[in-house]
């Protein structure tokens, strides 16, 4: 029962991270437009949603998931740290994408698609 507890807390925190998908699709919406003040705009919406739902809230969830140690089967918690740790660096990397589109000029519409 507490590992089910501890599997599923850290299962919400890591849903949080879809929230800085929203300024992806709007920043997608967005570069249809000659509107370089709103992709703009979107664009470091994006950065800062993304910094904080995705880099900030795995360190926090990476936290509690070290803190739940002694609740969770060696082999569990080895399997879910090294998905939320590979996880993170995938995010570290593409929070360098979107920051160095962030600080590009507009001369064509960059995609941050995968």
């Amino acid at each position: 029962p507490q590992e089910t507890l501890a599997m599923r807390s850290g299962l919400c925190m890591a849903y949080f991270a879809e929230f800085s998908t929203i300024f992806l699709r709007l920043g997608n919406i967005a570069r249809r437009t000659e509107r370089h003040r709103l992709r703009r705009a979107v664009d470091w919406s994006l950065l800062a949603s993304f910094g904080l739902s995705r880099l900030v809230n795995f360190v926090f969830l990476i936290r509690c998931w070290v803190k739940a140690r002694p609740l969770v089967s060696p082999s569990v918690f080895r399997l879910m740290l090294s998905i939320q740790s590979a996880a993170y660096v995938m995010n570290v990397g593409w929070f360098l994408k979107i920051a160095r589109n962030c600080f590009q000029p507009y001369t064509r519409a960059p995609s941050l698609e995968c």
